[in-house]
């Protein structure tokens, strides 16, 4: 992959102030995997006016690429935040990814700092509470006990919330099959089930389905993911879900 983005990059310099036609020829759509190469290369190569600009575009790709790029604002400009809640209810499923690859940029360089607008984001409509979610589940970011304790406790706070939201509002986590929320246990279940899956929400592997399919919505569908039906099980069934699960209840 690094070598794709790299070439990506390189033809994007060659291109100044001509990119939208390149970017739409290269996107990857229509088809099941849009050029996630290429958006990574955009969120390195594009000025801040061009990320803006994208972001805010009809065109679904251009938005793809441009708001997973704003993520590279977030630590220095403050209105880039409420923009990407504005647009974690996009109704286009793939800008919405693009809010989640953009926390997670964001998570890389200051994951307290993104725990904590994410636990005000848990507080707000299905949508966004998905975002929060997705955007925390990062293994790679569940580096530190004490941040682990607070992903936690906003993955509880969004399941306990489901009470009054309607299936297929766009949340990632599980319900019972009698349309009931779960509540902290499932909420660790789903953190284990992230970690075990070892992939970024938007890098997966979109080849063997659809990537819309493959997310079971992680944009909130009508239907479960492999991940969200192994959830359905009481126990921790790895030694990793045993591991979070332990950290929860020190949490609460």
């Amino acid at each position: 992959m690094a070598g794709r983005v790299q070439h990506y990059r390189s033809e994007l310099k060659k291109r100044r102030g001509e990119w939208e036609s390149y970017l739409k020829a290269n996107s990857g759509l229509p088809g099941a995997r849009a050029n996630l190469e290429l958006v990574e290369a955009v969120g390195e190569e594009a000025d801040a006016d061009l990320l803006w600009r994208l972001s805010a575009s009809s065109d679904e790709f251009l938005a793809l690429c441009g708001t997973a790029g704003l993520g590279r604002l977030v630590a220095t400009d403050p209105s880039v935040l409420p923009w990407l809640k504005e647009l974690a209810e996009d109704p286009r499923w793939r800008v919405r990814e693009g809010v989640v690859i953009a926390l997670q940029r964001f998570g890389r360089a200051d994951m307290p700092a993104l725990i904590a607008e994410m636990e005000a984001w848990s507080k707000a409509g299905p949508l966004v509470q998905r975002a929060a979610a997705a955007a925390v589940c990062e293994p790679p970011l569940l580096k530190k006990p004490d941040e682990v304790k607070r992903v936690l406790q906003i993955l509880d706070h969004i399941t306990r919330s489901m009470a009054a939201t309607r299936a297929g509002d766009g949340l990632l986590l599980e319900r019972r099959r009698g349309g009931q929320p779960r509540g902290g246990q499932a909420a660790a279940r789903e953190v284990a089930a992230l970690v075990r899956s070892r992939h970024r929400v938007g890098h997966e592997k979109q080849s063997q389905q659809g990537a819309h399919e493959h997310h079971a919505e992680v944009i909130g569908g009508g239907h479960c993911s492999e991940s969200e039906t192994r959830l359905e099980t009481n126990q921790p069934t790895t030694t990793q879900d045993a591991e979070v699960l332990a950290v929860h209840k020190q949490a609460t």
